[in-house]
């Protein structure tokens, strides 16, 4: 449109009374025929929202989702729930985010009962020093979900923990009154125990158990696994007593079960009345204060007497001082079926002679025999020394064993590395992490800086790019390497032709670089083992993952359980 004001606009010119009169003339009919235009747009985005809703609508009905037959979608709700953790209150997560969908969703979900058949359940604490009526509620309400959870679940055998946190100190005028309340919450798992498949209870106070002294083994007929931790003697103070016994002994004697875990728990290993011989998975730390009365080795040897049906078992040991070493002189027990074996050992005053070190480890493994291991763990805490042979070697001689997966995280030397893996042939997942170094101490006045002990160096990749040593591999997990073993890496990697999968983190060549990322040169060696169809990760300590599924309110004392078959 023209206009003879043109020449004015973008300027500072100052129309004249007329003039004024003439643009007001001049707008107003542009101004009608643009509310006319809005109207009409008004009128056309009504008429396309009303034909997109009427598409959308009829193309749900449309989405294959809908044609799904109820079990399958109640299957793939299953597959919908953790692996590496049991199910928590978190409506955010499987199964309760899943009864927040639609109706039709939540149908399936809540009439789904192997949905409800594990649940991680944390007792309400009370933060302040008066029980009030807003913790009287929360406690309500907790207990009000536990209820109606187990309530889905029907009759589905049950996997269940249990865990309070510790708090502080309350007056004992209020302690009473707490127990009652917490009582309330294990009552309602009580009323399920003919269910319960796996039972794990971890820092409850000792007189809570005592509810558990009513049930008879005809009450638990199903139970299989039993997880205790850190369980208290008062609701807080430390149960120091192993003279005493425990509430859930009987619990322990019960002929079905067969996975028993025992995490720091204050009891007396020897007399606790386990079926010992028919249990196939085993787990045990002991507590601070009796693993350094215990001699590592006379303790595997009568576990190796006792559990002669183990396929799993897991320890974590404390290093004896050297003048409580003994000599083991019955003649070596055969773990007969044991497939898959954990051991972590603490070691605070280890001895600097190499000799006297090994001594320490290796008797541990002196005792035992076991030809059917297949998957081995070995962790040690820091050590001020290198071991040059390593202490389970003889084991892996001994028993003829086929190991397939290897797991190390301690101060092996590489002559000792590569002596280990030339022994096992039929190694298909190695993971090496290489512990963090000794740091620096005083004596006398004089700062002693131990030397550096890697376990990741480039000898070892370079030894294992040779095709004789290892040839099965398949999946190699490596924690900690230094920057300057990048180039051996790949070298090694490219010439295996067996490997699938690569996981490494990197850490600076120097301690004195704190924050360590990788470079786009350093990165892009990693790429290129992407594209020769290898499954990659390649990434420094700083930029590894973090696990964002963890909450802390909803997943904190989680059981550390070998295997989540729930």
């Amino acid at each position: 449109m023209n206009s003879r004001f043109e020449h004015a606009f973008h300027t500072n010119y100052a129309p004249s009374q007329e003039e004024l009169r003439e643009i007001e003339d001049l707008v107003s009919a542009p101004e009608e025929k643009i509310q006319l235009l809005n109207e009409k747009i008004s009128q056309l985005q009504a008429e396309r929202d009303g034909l997109q809703s009427f598409i959308d609508n009829h193309r749900a009905l449309l989405s294959p989702a809908r044609r799904l037959p109820r079990d399958i979608l109640a299957e793939i709700f299953l597959h919908c729930l953790p692996t590496d953790r049991l199910p928590s209150c978190d409506g955010r997560k499987a199964p309760l985010v899943l009864t927040t969908i639609c109706r039709f969703w939540r149908e399936i979900a809540v009439t789904t009962p192997r949905l409800w058949r594990a649940i991680h359940f944390i007792i309400p604490i009370l933060t302040g020093y008066i029980i009030h009526d807003d913790f009287r509620k929360q406690t309500r309400l907790h207990n009000e979900g536990l209820q109606l959870w187990l309530e889905r679940a029907k009759s589905v055998p049950l996997t269940i923990s249990c865990y309070m946190p510790s708090s502080s100190d309350k007056p004992m005028e209020i302690r009473e009154g707490l127990q009652n309340t917490y009582s309330e919450s294990l009552e309602i798992l009580l009323r399920y125990s003919v269910q319960w498949k796996t039972l794990c209870l971890s820092f409850i106070p000792r007189q809570l158990l005592l509810l558990f002294l009513k049930l008879k083994p005809s009450d638990i007929p199903l139970l299989r696994t039993l997880y205790l931790e850190r369980n208290t003697f008062d609701f807080w103070r430390p149960w120091m007593s192993t003279t005493e016994g425990h509430p859930l002994s009987d619990i322990a004697r019960v002929a079905s079960l067969r996975a028993l875990y025992l995490q720091s728990e204050y009891v007396d290993i020897a007399a606790f009345p386990a079926r010992w011989g028919e249990l196939t998975e085993l787990s045990i730390t002991l507590p601070l204060h009796l693993s350094y009365d215990v001699s590592p080795a006379e303790f595997v040897q009568k576990l190796s007497q006792t559990c002669h049906s183990l396929r799993k078992c897991a320890l974590n040991l404390a290093i004896t001082p050297p003048e409580n070493l003994v000599s083991i002189q019955s003649p070596r027990q055969t773990w007969k079926y044991l497939s898959d074996f954990s051991i972590h050992f603490e070691i605070n005053d280890m001895p600097e002679e190499h000799s006297q070190a090994f001594q320490i480890l290796e008797r541990v493994f002196d005792p035992i025999a076991t030809p059917a291991l297949s998957h081995f763990t070995f962790r040690t805490s820091i050590m001020p020394l290198e071991i040059e042979r390593a202490p389970f070697l003889t084991l892996f001689e001994v028993s003829n064993c086929h190991i397939i997966s290897l797991e190390l995280e301690t101060q092996l030397s590489e002559k000792a590395l590569v002596e280990t893996l030339r022994c096992i042939p039929s190694l298909a997942v190695f993971h090496l992490v290489d512990i963090f170094q000794s740091s620096s101490y005083v004596i006398e006045g004089v700062v002693i800086h131990p030397p550096p002990y890697p376990a990741l160096t480039s000898n070892l990749f370079r030894a294992l790019a040779e095709d004789v040593l290892c040839p099965l591999l398949e999946e190699v997990n490596l924690e900690h390497c230094t920057a300057d073993c990048m180039d051996d890496i790949v070298a090694f990697v490219r010439a295996r032709s067996t490997i699938k999968s690569l996981n490494v983190t990197f850490k600076a060549s120097t301690a004195f670089m704190v924050q360590y990322t990788l470079s786009d040169e350093e990165r892009h060696k990693g790429e290129l083992l992407r594209q020769r169809g290898i499954d990659v990760v390649w990434r420094s300590v700083s930029e590894s993952t973090f696990d964002f599924t963890y909450n802390a309110v909803f997943d904190a004392g989680m059981p550390q359980l070998i295997s989540f078959m729930y």
